[in-house]
């Protein structure tokens, strides 16, 4: 997967995915200068991103 599918997918732009590279949180690969991400490390990166949205949503739900 490329910047521009993740970008699609996330709905984000190039520069927070370059934000994420740089501060560790997202896995990336470089061939031939073009960056890709593999698939499972972009699962693993929605899955932890939205675990905590989730969990901070629930903390602020009132009953």
């Amino acid at each position: 997967m490329d910047n521009q599918d993740l970008c699609l997918l996330l709905k984000v732009g190039i520069r927070t995915l370059q934000r994420y590279r740089a501060i560790g949180v997202l896995p990336y690969f470089t061939i031939s200068g073009k960056v890709f991400y593999r698939t499972k490390d972009v699962h693993e990166f929605i899955r932890t991103r939205f675990a905590d949205v989730e969990e901070r949503a629930a903390k602020r739900r009132r009953y």
